[in-house]
């Protein structure tokens, strides 16, 4: 099936990490961690950012704060970019050339799928 053909919704992962937006880095990080992913979304159902270990980098250990003072919702990016899960593949790898995102949560109902 050429990608053109193909939905989101048949190659996205599911499950996604879902935190609250008062927790600390560290505590967003050892969840991560505990799930094996790299990136969580912070909010509940319908999220209002997402946080990724590059954000982690980039922003508390490059700068040299202790991640355990860092709240998660200060680092994490928002607005973020979102798709619907019936859109075709090659829609959303343009989405995500043009937008610059490497992760592009899918929304279903306003509801993070």
């Amino acid at each position: 099936m050429a990608k053109g053909n193909v939905i989101v919704r048949e190659v996205m992962k599911t499950n996604p990490v879902i935190v609250s937006p008062d927790i600390t880095v560290q505590e967003a990080a050892a969840l991560m961690k505990s799930h094996k992913v790299d990136s969580c979304f912070i909010g509940s159902e319908k999220p209002l950012g997402i946080t990724t270990e590059r954000d982690i980098v980039r922003k508390v250990v490059a700068e040299n704060l202790n991640p355990s003072d860092v709240l998660i919702n200060t680092i994490m990016t928002t607005p973020i970019v979102v798709i619907d899960p019936f859109a075709s593949l090659q829609n959303a790898m343009e989405m995500m050339g043009k937008c610059h995102v490497r992760r592009l949560p899918v929304i279903e109902h306003d509801r993070l799928i």
